[in-house]
């Protein structure tokens, strides 16, 4: 492996990377200088494609959902329509963006919160009736059932992007849009946004409006919970999407994405995310 530059990366058994074995060969191969200096209207434009995926993801999963539960649950049509004006707000930004200035990537940051905050409240008033728990989005230290399967799966996905990345010869540390931290791979943070709502939050609300025996304790989840919840998210990361004109499977959706955003800091072609049909 040494001699041919082909890095061994491990893991444990929660995801988190552990280290690597590296060849100087392979640091000379990778594109961790060409990160390092890319210029500003190169990292603005991968952000602003970045956060365009996440937000028609996003966009597509309401979609998906609302075709199907709008004539049961009457509250989530002026949900859905708050949603459609606040993408159609970020479309019509886009089209006037300068993206040279210097506060481009905060106002692309706060057309995103914005997204975000109507996305959650329609899952929230989707799954009001499923006796979740679930109020509001929270991370670290949640304890309702949906914000930790939600972060349980985002872990899972952390791995995968994060291995794809390395596989790509990226430094994960470097990142465009999530501020930098000490030993936080805030590059995996950038590009699992494009992949959260339809490989994780698709398949944590099917599990609960399908009624499966789910359960939290003690703040964490049930050995038979986390079964379901991993077993769920393989089948969604092995099942077939179409991306650039082909079927493929969502894994290797992840690892193409990561090659191309490698290609965008070669300046070799332009960073496109991946978009879900629905």
């Amino acid at each position: 492996c040494m001699d041919r530059k082909i890095p061994i990366d491990f893991f444990d058994h929660h995801g988190k990377h552990i280290g690597s074995v590296i060849t100087p060969k392979y640091i000379q191969s990778t594109l961790w200088a060409k990160q390092c200096m890319a210029s500003n209207i190169l990292k603005n434009s991968i952000a602003l494609g970045i956060i365009e995926g996440k937000i028609k993801n996003q966009h597509a999963l309401l979609k998906y959902f609302n075709k199907y539960h709008k004539n049961h649950y009457p509250g989530l049509l002026p949900k859905m329509a708050l949603m459609d004006q606040s993408v159609s707000d970020f479309k019509n930004w886009k089209q006037t963006i300068d993206i040279e200035a210097n506060d481009f990537v905060s106002k692309l940051m706060g057309h995103e919160a914005q997204v975000a905050i109507h996305y959650w409240d329609y899952i929230h008033e989707l799954v009001s009736d499923d006796d979740v728990g679930f109020e509001h989005r929270e991370h670290q230290g949640a304890h309702d059932l949906m914000n930790s399967m939600l972060n349980y799966g985002y872990a899972i996905l952390y791995a995968r992007m994060w291995q794809a990345l390395l596989a790509a010869r990226l430094n994960p540390f470097e990142s465009i849009i999530h501020v930098r931290q000490e030993g936080k791979p805030t590059l995996v943070y950038d590009m699992v946004e494009i992949f959260r709502s339809q490989v994780v939050d698709r398949m944590v609300i099917s599990l609960i409006q399908k009624g499966q025996d789910l359960e939290v304790r003690n703040g964490l989840l049930t050995d038979q919970t986390r079964q379901l919840l991993v077993k769920s998210i393989m089948e969604r990361l092995a099942r077939y999407e179409k991306y650039q004109g082909e079927e493929m499977k969502m894994e290797n959706i992840i690892i193409c994405q990561a090659k191309l955003l490698a290609k965008a800091f070669d300046g070799k072609e332009r960073f496109k995310p991946y978009l879900a049909k629905w």
